[in-house]
């Protein structure tokens, strides 16, 4: 067995290897518009591809793009071997962790029920960082906009002029939440308008009065090859919490939703977030999957 880099000689060898695993895996960087523009770069995407006699057995690929780095971290797109042997899993590991030996985390994600591959994240020393839910509404017909509360109001965002508030809500509801912590740019912002997943005046801004309070950001998500529409984030300033406005922000995007023709609607959750998910269970949201996100500490 040998362990070589990405080149344009075996890039789609590895673009058919993501898609043919990509079912039993966290496929958050897998699905097809991901891979369509993926690049060969050993600066944000290093990859390593396991060969025994010329045949793919397992892939290594990271992502190291510059908001995961304002973290000091990166995040695997995919960790995979065909083939039951963990010193597969160690030496592709070990050529991915000398080109990110500067930081100071890896990240994976990883299905809750697939335990031989979580089993073996442990065994190379990654470690249980939180749970994750991942919240299904399946019938947004039924999704109804109670009165709206008085002085306030919901308006699409305006990626002219709105970047910067959408940057401070969203930074301040996340500065404490597992996962999220990592603060947005006003670039990275105004970036989602040219998305794949991005969908016209899909993202919106609360307001009371004339100030601008909270976010929730809809866009286009594929679940189990059914389009649907993906919630998140959603945020409310400190001060306005405990007013059910975040319900109504929620309803307001599902309602969005069913008007483009969307049957059902996908988020996730940090499973220890209470009372997000009795918010988003009261809106109609069922258990869909459960996430590990594990993390392996390289540095520090």
């Amino acid at each position: 067995m040998k362990i070589v880099k990405l080149n344009e000689e075996n890039y789609n060898v590895f673009i058919s290897y993501c898609k043919k695993h990509r079912d039993v895996l966290d496929d958050s960087y897998l699905i097809d518009w991901e891979l369509d523009r993926f690049k060969i770069s050993e600066y944000e995407n290093p990859t390593f591809l396991a060969l025994v006699n010329n045949d793919i057995f397992g892939v290594s690929s990271l992502l190291t793009n510059e908001y995961l780095l304002r973290g000091n971290r990166a995040r695997f797109r995919i960790l995979h071997t065909m083939i039951d042997d963990i010193n597969v899993y160690r030496n592709l590991l070990l050529e991915t962790e000398k080109t990110v030996s500067h930081l100071s985390e890896l990240v994976i994600f990883s299905k809750y029920d697939n335990s031989n591959l979580n089993e073996t994240y442990i065994d190379l020393g990654f470690i249980i960082d939180r749970y994750i839910f991942i919240l299904i509404h399946n019938d947004l017909s039924n999704v109804r906009i109670k009165n709206q509360p008085e002085n306030y109001y919901i308006k699409p965002m305006n990626f002219q002029t709105d970047c910067e508030t959408y940057r401070q809500i969203r930074n301040d509801g996340f500065k404490d939440l597992k996962g999220s912590e990592i603060p947005m740019s006003t670039d990275e912002v105004r970036d989602l308008s040219e998305r794949d997943d991005y969908i016209p005046d899909g993202i919106f801004i609360l307001y009371h009065l004339k100030n601008p309070i909270g976010i929730i950001r809809t866009y286009k998500e594929l679940h189990n090859e059914e389009a649907v529409i993906g919630i998140g984030p959603i945020a409310i300033n400190y001060e306005f919490r405990g007013k059910g406005l975040g319900q109504y922000l929620l309803n307001y995007a599902l309602a969005f939703g069913n008007t483009l023709g969307y049957k059902k609607a996908i988020l996730n959750v940090n499973a220890d977030n209470e009372n997000a998910v009795n918010v988003y269970k009261k809106t109609g949201f069922e258990l869909g999957e459960s996430f590990i996100s594990f993390k392996k500490i390289i540095k520090g």
